[in-house]
């Protein structure tokens, strides 16, 4: 019999399964046993402790643990110590320093949270000594190690049980004290801790590890907002009984899901890196997406039998807490939700732009703070739930949208495909990209990179708005194609001020800038710092005809999908009369021309107006009066002349005015060029819309004008 249980223990896999498995039962042991043995207060306050801890630990010593993962061979190696070295005595250091702060902080209080430098040493240890043993494929002393964490926790588990509760701090400071001893034990027999002669630090090892780890940290940060803060936060509108009920829906629906998910990644994660090694990339990624399709096609399943298995397990096993059936529903779908993430992740993590889960998380992160904050107040526990579910929702729009390879996840569909082509519409997929040597980590400004941009712009603008009187920035509104880059260029070679980039930056301006805007600010201080730049709509039109056909991108493709027909400079007379009726409901970029011109009427006395026609016939006149206006100060007629030289455009384009270039953004730089493409119906279609405007702004008489396109 135990020759028997010894050759299994032997073979690899399943020593692997086996660390793993006692790593979840341990874990899933302290969901299930610790609310039963513990009070409900007394939960919540080691709920909100250990988060702490975990977090501590993260930023202390986690760019270091990322980094024995990333280079554990190099650690273990016996040529060259100094990883080993390096490693040994940072821990230690920091080791030795956390266990005297906490006994300092024992002489004056007598808090459990005095107990955090203690938990953060038991918890970097642990987690190193795991990470090499797992990253060094030791699956028996992983197994092993795993026992005595297990064996450790099922002590604190007893003295929870069979005493009294009425000081946790001395169980956790034996917990604490058992698994520092077991990842001692476990340091001393990986040859962590003999060295002839005494260690050194060295800085150079030191300093490729923060910078290969300190990302790391980065990302686990957000991720730790979405999954603790919520409860922080929910002690302010909740009682004791609410959030221990509200942490234990959240620990019960995160296991029941997360431990076949972890087992999922621990068995397919091996036959992913295989195929990624042999096939490349996007074989890779078309057996994680296979994988999606199954999780997608049973997740009404999964979330109906995590729900009710929460709930049976909350209600029978757990009477003496407060549960609230909406709030375990709700967060067991964000819990299948966020294993989504596990597979988008995948693209980027084998191509290496890692970043893009860091910035999607964050928002994630973002959104989860700023709804807790709007919802837990008026829903409690409720509305925390709610957060979360939000929070993971937008993190896996944003990754989806991010990504480049995008196999399809109808997964009714394959066999329909295979039967119809000869082959499954994945391998379709991947012939395309073969055929067209597409690079899966190709850069592209993708959906992720667009929503940070206008995180950079918004958050610019707020700031600017918040100086009010104080500020120096300027703002230049207009519709759109009516000549506003042009004059961000004019004002700010003359006030010297940047013009707000937000894809050249990587975080918002706090000093005075040129925003560049289509839309209107309702903040009479902006106003007063607003020019209203004015175009005759129907230049704009044709300008934003050309911009699209150039550009691409959606806009390009919702407009060709409103009027069924592609769009090229050649046939836009045909096209102009359904593309101006698409552009009285585009709201994309700004509103329609009727309600710009409106929004403008409505406050006209606070903005500085000007006109690209008036513009064109005298620059110099037109921008002076304008800063005057807006500055209070004349401006230097020399800064005005050199401005207006630079960014002359027969001198940026090489081109005279009117000689077209229909591949570039300054198309022609005239006024006027309607007339060379409205077409008689093209006349009537905007004469119907905007005719009266036409007339009230000056640009026409009477509606003949009509008369004159054929």
């Amino acid at each position: 019999m135990f020759a028997f249980l010894n050759k299994i223990l032997r073979a690899k896999d399943v020593q692997m399964l086996l660390g793993r498995g006692v790593q979840f039962a341990s874990q899933l042991a302290m969901v299930l046993v610790l609310p039963k043995v513990l009070l409900p207060e007394i939960y919540a306050q080691l709920n909100l402790l250990l988060p702490l801890a975990f977090l501590g630990s993260t930023i202390l010593f986690g760019w270091l643990t990322g980094s024995i993962n990333r280079y554990v061979y190099q650690l273990l190696s016996h040529e060259d110590p100094r990883a080993r070295q390096t490693t040994f005595i940072y821990y230690g250091c920091v080791s030795i320093l956390l266990i005297v702060i906490f006994f300092v902080l024992s002489i004056f209080t007598h808090s459990n949270y005095r107990l955090i430098p203690l938990l953060l040493v038991a918890a970097g240890l642990k987690e190193a000594v795991l990470g090499i043993l797992n990253m060094s494929s030791n699956h028996k002393g992983y197994f092993w190690a795993n026992c005595g964490f297990a064996l450790s926790l099922a002590f604190f588990v007893g003295l929870c049980s069979f005493t009294v509760q009425d000081d946790l701090a001395q169980y956790l400071i034996i917990y604490c004290a058992l698994d520092v001893l077991l990842a001692m034990v476990a340091w001393h027999r990986l040859g962590m801790t003999s060295f002839k002669p005494l260690p050194h630090f060295h800085t150079d090892v030191a300093t490729r590890y923060f910078l290969y780890g300190f990302p790391l940290v980065i990302r686990a940060l957000p991720i730790w907002i979405i999954s603790v803060s919520d409860r922080y936060l929910l002690t302010f509108w909740a009682s004791a009984q609410d959030l221990a009920a509200y942490i234990l829906s959240y620990q019960l629906a995160g296991s029941i899901i997360t431990i076949p998910m972890s087992f999922m990644v621990a068995i397919f994660l091996p036959k992913i890196i295989h195929i990624d090694k042999e096939k490349g990339d996007a074989a890779a990624l078309s057996y994680t997406y296979g994988l999606l399709r199954y999780y997608v096609r049973y997740m009404a399943v999964v979330i109906i039998g995590a729900s009710s298995l929460v709930l049976v397990v909350a209600y029978f096993v757990y009477p003496e807490y407060v549960f609230k059936p909406r709030t375990i529903i709700i967060i067991v779908i964000a819990h299948v939700i966020q294993g989504l993430v596990h597979f988008y992740n995948k693209e980027f993590e084998l191509n290496g732009r890692t970043m893009i889960i860091t910035k999607s998380v964050s928002i994630g992160a973002m959104t989860n703070v700023g709804l807790n904050l709007l919802l837990m107040p008026l829903f409690g526990a409720l509305g925390a739930a709610i957060s979360t579910l939000a929070a993971y929702s937008v993190t896996v729009i944003i990754i989806r949208k991010a990504r480049e390879y995008r196999p399809s996840l109808n997964v009714f569909s394959q066999a329909d495909f295979t039967r119809a082509y000869g082959k499954s519409e994945d391998e379709e997929r991947l012939a395309d990209i073969n055929k067209t040597k597409t690079v899966i980590s190709a850069p592209s400004k993708s959906s992720l990179r667009h929503h940070y941009e206008q995180a950079i712009y918004w958050g610019s603008i707020g700031w600017d708005i918040l100086q009010r009187g104080n500020s120096r920035s300027v703002y230049i509104l207009g519709y759109i194609k009516s000549g506003t880059n042009w004059l961000c260029h004019l004002l700010s070679s003359v006030l010297g001020l940047p013009i707000l980039e937000p894809w050249k930056r990587q975080y918002p301006s706090l000093g005075p800038c040129v925003f560049h805007m289509h839309r209107f600010l309702p903040f009479k201080s902006v106003r007063r710092r607003t020019i209203y730049l004015m175009r005759d709509v129907r230049d704009t039109v044709v300008s934003a005809y050309f911009h699209a056909v150039r550009e691409g991108g959606n806009f390009r493709k919702e407009i060709e999908k409103y009027l069924g027909v592609s769009i090229t400079k050649e046939n836009i007379r045909d096209n102009l009369p359904g593309f101006i009726r698409y552009m009285q409901t585009n709201h994309i970029a700004s509103t329609d021309y009727r309600t710009h011109i409106e929004q403008w009427r409505r406050h006209r006395e606070q903005y500085v107006t000007l006109r690209y026609e008036d513009m064109l016939m005298d620059v110099e006149g037109h921008l002076s009066r304008a800063i005057q206006d807006i500055t209070g100060d004349k401006p230097d007629a020399d800064k005005i002349k050199h401005a207006v030289s630079q960014h002359d455009f027969e001198r940026v384009t090489k081109r005279t005015k009117g000689a077209e270039d229909v591949s570039s953004f300054m198309r022609k730089g005239i006024s006027g060029d309607w007339r060379n493409y409205f077409s008689a119906e093209a006349a009537r279609v905007l004469d119907a819309y905007a005719g009266d405007l036409l007339i009230e702004l000056g640009y026409e008489q009477d509606h003949g004008w009509v008369n004159t396109c054929q």
